[in-house]
């Protein structure tokens, strides 16, 4: 009896455990206001797309549809975003839940109410019904949600959950900045909500680097904050590969997400994003606040194998695969179908090869080289043979009058381009008139601009290069491979440069330089050195590029001269660059690409002469390179690049922000 006893015991113990798994959940709650009314002063944003997007992704993470909620345009309120806060993330967690909250729309600035704002001004987020101006009908704000409120309510969550439990909040807004004059996208204002003589007495103040208070308890389930950008920047939008556009920070998130392990942290997905975000959007850098050294979802994040299933076998020549451009597939990339378990393709035969002829977000369609049976291809396992890292594009909207002669003269010149596209709705570049003088902007950056007594013909060729340069770093900003047999590690040393010796007094340990986000951080006078080592058991060759803020591209190694012979470093060695690197503006996101491979690599001659052949026997990255300057091939191809084999190279980039 004693044993049947304690049998009956164990199982009820067991059966307690298993249905406490079952029902630990996930949920989420996603805020998406973009379509302001018109009398509210607020700018239309694409919060919608943030929306649907973030929604794909997190059923792919195991959220379940009944879990995930969306408000939107006029349900979300300030009351409608509030009810629904303490209805779906409140009062419907339960111990060990996994929460994920986003909030997409516009931020603003308001006076603090209750004095715990050292600079004297609480963040907030902008519903539907909350207008931008301050004193119109009555308007004290009082519509807006501060940050305050937010956190009590992610508290009370993080109390239903407990320790267990995990949350994650995103907010795809900012505080800052509505002079965008119309050539780009952001979310947020400079207007501050509160009267004159406030904004005049408090606006020099320091202020906070905690954009959303939150209490600490051992009964508290962890939380982590991701910000699209701090409270003085913009936060401008983005755009995928099909013109869509959304929110910066929903994109690099989504995006990294879906290329992230199970054993990733909050503090690693971070470092990827704000990687992505220096990409597409290097005038801003994103922010983070919590418990940063604990796994995504407590661990529950769905990883993505290291080959690619088949999803569906459409026929015996087309088979569906589940990755697309938002895990870096695009059209072009060459594949090769190979025996389920399969854990090595370069030892095995590949059963059928395949093109990716059609990509989209998460999916694609592959055409085999020849027909194979569907029962063997619906178990295959695929890998990359030969990466396609997407077309070389740029989409420009022209804002002038039709009458100005640089207007007519530009859209001619640019249709000889296939590669340049005038793109009203979803343009990267705009050209403007900002008085006499008409301007290329990216985002809030000037990249060119020509007065009213430039001649036509000058300044359009002017536009011209520059739109070319922009497109050309923007695809080079994009470039990822991971080649583990290839790896090398960079390492940025700030050193104490005295200028009038130019001499080396001592290096500067990198705490002094890097933020609470993992930023490094330098001013334009800094100076710094590059350290490269290989912890790998193969020799190997490696070239730097330096991709600037007002994209500008520049070989750092080797340098004119040096030999890319110099640059073969051995296994457990350490090069040292010879030259220092002195900074100075423009202010931004700069980013390194450290570029490895087996053999030499010299893009010198290709960057001397923009892409015109030097050499007839150009390897695949070299012809890549050469086709980002527009050249003939890049031309013939409209706008297509070369493939590059997948074991060829692999690529490591670090980026640091150059601030005032």
């Amino acid at each position: 009896m004693k044993l049947k006893y304690l049998l009956l015991v164990l199982l009820l113990v067991v059966a307690g455990s298993i249905a406490h798994a079952q029902t630990s959940r996930k949920i989420a709650l996603l805020i998406a206001v973009g379509d302001y009314p018109e009398h509210s002063g607020w700018q239309k944003i694409n919060s919608s797309n943030d929306a649907a997007l973030v929604r794909e992704v997190l059923l792919r993470q195991g959220f379940k549809e009944r879990d995930i909620t969306i408000i939107k345009e006029a349900e979300a309120t300030r009351k409608g975003i509030l009810r629904a806060i303490q209805k779906y993330l409140v009062d419907a967690a339960r111990p060990g839940d996994v929460l994920y909250f986003q909030f997409s729309g516009h931020g603003q600035q308001v006076a603090d109410d209750n004095g715990d704002e050292i600079d004297g001004f609480d963040e907030a987020i902008v519903p539907f019904d909350s207008p931008m101006r301050y004193g119109e009908g009555g308007n004290r704000g009082q519509y807006l949600i501060r940050d305050e409120e937010l956190g009590k309510l992610f508290s009370q969550a993080r109390k239903r959950i407990g320790p267990k439990g995990n949350l994650l909040v995103i907010l795809d807004s900012c505080h800052s900045g509505t002079g965008t004059r119309g050539m780009a996208t952001a979310r947020g204002t400079d207007r501050i909500m509160a009267d004159s003589s406030y904004i005049a007495q408090h606006i020099h103040h320091e202020s906070e680097n905690g954009m959303l208070p939150t209490e600490n308890g051992s009964d508290l389930a962890p939380m982590v904050a991701f910000f699209g950008s701090s409270a003085s920047q913009l936060n401008f939008e983005t755009r995928d590969e099909r013109g869509v556009s959304m929110g910066s920070l929903t994109y690099a998130l989504c995006k990294k997400l879906g290329q992230a392990s199970a054993s990733t942290t909050y503090r690693g997905l971070f470092d990827q994003i704000r990687m992505e975000m220096a990409r597409i959007a290097s005038r801003q850098q994103p922010q983070v606040e919590g418990t940063l050294d604990q796994q995504v979802f407590g661990g529950g994040l769905v990883e993505i194998p290291n080959y690619i299933p088949v999803k569906r076998c459409a026929s015996s020549k087309y088979i569906e695969i589940n990755t697309g451009w938002m895990h870096g597939m695009y059209e072009g990339t060459v594949v090769g179908l190979y025996p389920p378990e399969t854990r090595d393709p370069t030892r095995a035969k590949a059963l059928r090869k395949g093109i990716i002829t059609t990509s989209g977000p998460f999916e694609s369609m592959v055409t085999l080289d020849s027909a194979l049976q569907k029962q063997i291809a619906v178990n295959a396992w695929i890998y990359i043979l030969e990466r396609n890292f997407g077309d070389l594009k740029a989409r420009v909207k022209i804002q002038l009058d039709a009458r100005h002669p640089i207007a007519s003269a530009l859209r001619k010149r640019i249709t000889t381009i296939p590669v340049i596209q005038e793109d009203h709705k979803t343009a990267d570049l705009h050209v403007l008139q900002n008085g006499e003088t008409v301007q290329l902007m990216s985002g809030d950056l000037v990249l060119a601009e020509a007065d009213a007594h430039t001649r036509t013909e000058l300044a359009v060729e002017r536009f011209v290069r520059k739109i070319q340069s922009w497109a050309q770093v923007s695809y080079l900003r994009g470039l990822q491979v991971e080649n583990q047999d290839l790896k090398l590690d960079i390492e940025i040393v700030p050193v104490d440069f005295d200028r009038k010796t130019r001499q080396i007094i001592q290096e500067i340990p990198k705490t002094e330089k890097t933020d609470s986000f993992g930023n490094m951080r330098f001013r334009g006078d800094d100076v710094f050195r590059i350290r490269v080592s290989n912890p790998g058991n193969y020799p190997v060759y490696f070239t730097i590029l330096d991709l600037s803020p007002d994209n500008k591209v520049e070989i750092l190694a080797p340098n004119p001269q040096e030999t890319p012979e110099e640059f073969r470093i051995l296994p457990g060695k350490t090069i040292e660059l010879k030259q220092n690197f002195e900074l100075e503006p423009p202010y931004g996101t700069e980013l390194l690409k450290l570029i490895v491979t087996d053999v030499p690599i010299d893009l010198r001659p290709i960057d001397q002469n923009r892409g015109i052949n030097t050499k007839s026997n150009l390897n695949p990255l070299e012809r890549l390179f050469a086709q980002t300057y527009f050249n003939e091939d890049c031309m013939k191809r409209g706008g297509k690049t070369a493939n590059v084999s997948a074991g060829f190279m692999h690529i490591e980039t670090v980026a640091f922000i150059i601030e005032q």
